[in-house]
């Protein structure tokens, strides 16, 4: 490994450099950063060094730092020169980042020498070797300490939020579009993992760009990777929802309200959607376009993946921990960019064998890590689907049941809305009405 991804020696000391100039940075930066993070041994010392002086309750300027360094018999005169050389910085976030993804590079490359190493002699079990690299990662992923806050500091960031959200005209959560759903689960959060689970043609990505459609229309950046249709398809399918044109006349070419049509074809053009259409493609592939999109463009909101069994998976008989690496990767994404993730699977076959159709969590494919990590988990169902004849369409529109199947912060329920299958979008009915475990209410008041 080249020796210029493993440290950066000006980083150093641009952030030691901004300590001597401004003390009061420390406290953030010993949050994020340990001695072993600084690549040159004189800088390790001297910020060992800053940490003793900040827990004395001493000045951390050049000459206490110089007369600590001097008595330990560490002080290099050349390197604090070059160190007191640079200009201070201002922002010192990205530097942090860049020095800490630096520090676990080097322990990555050591851990991977050592295993080099354990191998060739075979002084170690392949057990062994496993424990040993198992502990070795917990070690380098040592960012605990910034998560360990007391409750008085939990309590009152809580407590900002909320006076924040009391005075703001705006709810911290998105509307689905779907009255009837956010009555029960409000919306969608930002860090929320939301599964859409149903049988193949039962509306998992009718639902899915409904949902696009509706938080496009409200301007909010989605990032939509459609691993089974073709992004061409999935742009077809927002066009018919939004210029309320049927799906079947747009394949012809024919298009009856033009004018409707143009204002939302520019709307699409000026609107942060980014479509993904890689078919077959390994999460670990997908998950690193997905961050740096999320990473190159801070207005994406929401990532859509449609949907999980189109991934490729290394070994059918480990795909349920697979899987399982997949749903908590992806709850972790949504916590590290603050973005929604509504992500796509089907329900088992068993669903459509029992004489009631209607879906549960057990009915969704591999569903012990799903249900696990889904913060909300919504089952659509259209009893007329199974109630067609063999040469019989459904009727134009529908009753659709969204089954919230799971709720981590709320009540699971039944919302009652409609299909329309020529536009392939659900909406609201006219008097839509949600049915609770407790009961049912209608129209439901916000509190």
């Amino acid at each position: 490994m080249s020796d210029s991804v493993l440290y950066n020696l000006n980083f150093e000391r641009s952030i030691l450099s901004a300590i001597i100039f401004d003390p009061t940075l420390f406290e953030d930066i010993a949050i994020k950063m340990k001695p072993h993070d600084f690549y040159l041994p004189f800088h390790q010392y001297l910020f060992e060094s800053m940490a003793e002086l900040h827990e004395e309750e001493r000045p951390m300027d050049e000459e206490y730092l110089r007369s600590r360094l001097i008595k330990k018999g560490k002080f290099d005169e050349v390197a604090m020169l070059d160190l007191l050389s640079v200009n201070p910085i201002s922002n010192v976030e990205p530097y942090l980042d860049d020095l800490k993804e630096f520090s676990r590079r080097r322990s990555l490359n050591s851990l991977s020498l050592e295993i080099k190493k354990n191998i060739s002699e075979g002084s170690e079990s392949s057990d062994g070797v496993i424990s040993m690299i198992s502990s070795r990662i917990d070690g380098i992923d040592d960012d605990a300490s910034d998560k360990e806050r007391h409750i008085s500091t939990i309590v009152d960031s809580y407590m900002d939020t909320m006076n924040s959200v009391a005075d703001s005209e705006e709810m911290p959560w998105v509307s689905t579009g779907i009255k009837s759903l956010d009555n029960i689960i409000d919306g969608f959060l930002p860090g929320d993992l939301v599964v859409i689970g149903a049988r193949p043609s039962m509306g998992k990505t009718s639902l899915a760009t409904t949902f696009t459609a509706n938080l496009l229309k409200k301007r909010y950046g989605v990032l939509f990777a459609s691993l089974e249709m073709s992004t061409e398809k999935i742009t077809q399918r927002l066009l018919s929802i939004m210029a309320d044109e049927k799906l079947s006349d747009l394949k012809r070419g024919i298009v009856r309200n033009p004018n409707k049509f143009n204002s939302v074809l520019s709307e699409l053009r000026a609107s942060n959607l980014v479509l993904h259409g890689e078919k077959n493609i390994p999460f670990s592939k997908l998950r690193l376009k997905v961050k740096r999109a999320l990473r190159k463009n801070k207005e994406l909101r929401f990532l859509v993946i449609d949907h999980i069994g189109k991934l490729k998976f290394n070994d059918p008989r480990f795909l349920r921990i697979e899987i399982g690496e997949v749903t908590t990767e992806l709850k972790a994404i949504a916590e590290e960019f603050g973005v929604t993730v509504i992500l796509l699977t089907q329900l088992n076959r068993e669903v459509t064998s029992r004489k009631n159709n209607r879906p549960t969590l057990s009915d969704i494919r591999e569903s012990g890590d799903i249900e696990q990590d889904a913060d909300i988990i919504i089952l659509p169902h259209r009893e007329s689907y199974y109630h067609r004849g063999v040469d019989e369409r459904e009727p134009a529109v529908t009753e659709a049941d969204m089954i919230v199947a799971k709720n981590r912060d709320g009540v699971t329920g039944v919302a009652k809305c409609s299909f329309e299958g020529e536009y392939t979008r659900f909406v609201d009915t006219r008097a839509y009405e949600v049915e609770y475990e407790g009961g049912s209410e209608f129209d439901l008041p916000r509190i």
